[in-house]
C-alpha cells in the first residue's frame, strides 16, 4: 500500500483564457445574488477537466505523463466555445452547476480519449461516465433551498460566455482545504503548433 507522501490527488485539464475566466466570474457573481447554499468555484480555479485521477501514486503519475507526452503533441490547437449554464443531474434538481461547451470540437474529444487511454495504461480503472465537456461553477449543498437557483440557471441557459483557443493539456495536483481545493500545475502537455 502506498504511503500518503507517495500519492497525489490529481487531474488532467484544459486551462481557460483570462477573458473566459472573467465572463465565468461575472456569471458566478450573478448566481451568488440568489439566496442558496452553494460552494462556488473560485475564478482562478476554473478549468475544463478531461480526467480526474483521484489519489494516484507518483510512479503511476510518471507513467501516465510519459504515455501522454507523444500522443498529445499530435493534436492540433482548437477553439472551444462556452454557451449557457446548466446543472447535474438536471436544471430542476441542481446538484452541480456548470457552463456548457457548445458543439464540442472533434480535437477536444480526441484529446480526452488520449488522456483516458493513458490513465488506463497507468493502471487506473476506466471512467464510468461518458465524457461531457463542461466547466464546474458550483456545488449545491442544499437542494431544497434552490428554487431561485432553478430560475437563475434558466435565465442563463443561452448565455454567450465566450471562446478560447486550446493549445494543450495540463496536469494538476489538488489539495483539499477547509476553504476549497488548491490546484497546483505540475506539467504542461502542449499540442502541435498551429496558427489558430
Amino acid at each position: 500500500m502506498a504511503r500518503a507522501e507517495d500519492t497525489l490527488r490529481a487531474f488532467l485539464a484544459i486551462e481557460l483564457s483570462d477573458d473566459v475566466r472573467t465572463s465565468l466570474a461575472a456569471l458566478i457573481g450573478r448566481f451568488r445574488k440568489v439566496p442558496s447554499k452553494v460552494s462556488w468555484v473560485r475564478p482562478e480555479s476554473l478549468h475544463l477537466t478531461l480526467r480526474f485521477l483521484g489519489d494516484i501514486d507518483r510512479a503511476a503519475l510518471e507513467r501516465l505523463a510519459e504515455a501522454l507526452a507523444g500522443p498529445l503533441q499530435e493534436v492540433e490547437s482548437f477553439l472551444v466555445m462556452l454557451r449557457g449554464a446548466a446543472a447535474f443531474p438536471n436544471a430542476r434538481r441542481p446538484g452541480v452547476i456548470w457552463a456548457a461547451v457548445a458543439r464540442p470540437p472533434e480535437p477536444l474529444m480526441e484529446a480526452q480519449a488520449l488522456v483516458e487511454a493513458a490513465a488506463r495504461a497507468a493502471g487506473l480503472e476506466a471512467e464510468a461516465r461518458e465524457f461531457l465537456p463542461h466547466i464546474t461553477l458550483g456545488r449545491v449543498r442544499n437542494r431544497r433551498a434552490a428554487p431561485g437557483l432553478i430560475e437563475a440557471i434558466d435565465r442563463e441557459k443561452d448565455l454567450e460566455i465566450g471562446e478560447f483557443t486550446v493549445r494543450g493539456v495540463s496536469l494538476f495536483s489538488s489539495e483539499l482545504t477547509p476553504h476549497g481545493a488548491i490546484h497546483r500545475k505540475l506539467k504542461d502537455f502542449p499540442f502541435k503548433w498551429t496558427s489558430t
